[in-house]
């Protein structure tokens, strides 16, 4: 049966059982930097979800691309155990490499999960992203290192600005090892998002960030290089986006 999956709302995704992630322990401390509004946990509240769209990277025609105007910074490719990035060249922070999601769909309120296994240098990162299709506009990006560090970030049309960040190396898989990334922008208004991380299973941190206007969230992935020497390999075997809420 096809494995990128457009959801008929009661379906579950569920990732391959040899690709499984090693999450960390509930109770690993968390150090945050930023406007927090819940304090981090190993459990989050459910909210209601609806599946939208699954990917486990096995079928070369399901359609991930990098982003439009990224000046040959990196390529992708299909392979047998996933979908693979290279990052060609370093990049400053809170800049990273993309590659936009099959699913076109805008939705309000939008959470998405990948796992992904990063190698590279320590610092290198990999994540999510929300955007509004495309490396235009205000867009929300959810970023992991190697080294156990992680941002949430902000970026529109004229900087990039963090907004959350800090060290969890008890909860990160560092180095060579997977991790289980989400991101997740609700919309909270007609002029503001929530931001909420979590990385395997446990809640980094929450935001709300206002903005003009009320805005609909398309998935992207995202790589960032670090070092102008050592090449920058991702590997992602899993994907899904759901809508948050009613």
């Amino acid at each position: 049966p096809p494995r990128s999956t457009l959801f008929p709302y009661t379906t579950l995704f569920r990732s391959k059982p040899h690709h499984r992630v090693q999450t960390a322990p509930t109770a690993a401390p968390v150090t945050t930097v930023g406007p927090t509004s819940s304090t981090p946990s190993a459990t989050t509240t459910p909210s209601p979800i609806r599946p939208v769209f699954a990917d486990d990277f096995s079928n070369p025609a399901s359609g991930w691309a990098p982003d439009a105007t990224q000046d040959g910074n990196g390529i992708a490719s299909y392979k047998p155990d996933g979908y693979h990035v290279t990052v060609l060249k370093p990049m400053p922070v809170l800049n990273t490499f993309s590659l936009a999601s099959p699913y076109q769909p805008r939705l309000m309120s939008l959470s998405a999960t990948v796992t992904a296994t990063v190698t590279g240098a320590p610092t290198d990162g990999v994540g999510v992203r929300c955007d509004q299709g495309g490396r235009v506009h205000l867009r929300y990006t959810f970023e992991i290192h190697g080294d156990g560090s992680w941002v949430v970030f902000k970026t529109d049309d004229t900087a990039a600005t963090a907004l959350l960040q800090g060290q969890s190396p008890n909860v990160i898989n560092t180095g060579a090892r997977a991790n289980l990334i989400t991101g997740t922008c609700t919309d909270v208004g007609a002029d503001a998002t929530q931001l909420t991380m979590l990385v395997n299973g446990v809640n980094l941190g929450t935001t709300t960030d206002t903005h003009p206007g009320q805005i609909a969230w398309h998935a992207a992935l995202i790589v960032y290089r670090s070092s102008p020497t050592v090449t920058t390999e991702v590997r992602f075997d899993s994907f899904q986006a759901v809508a948050v809420g009613p």
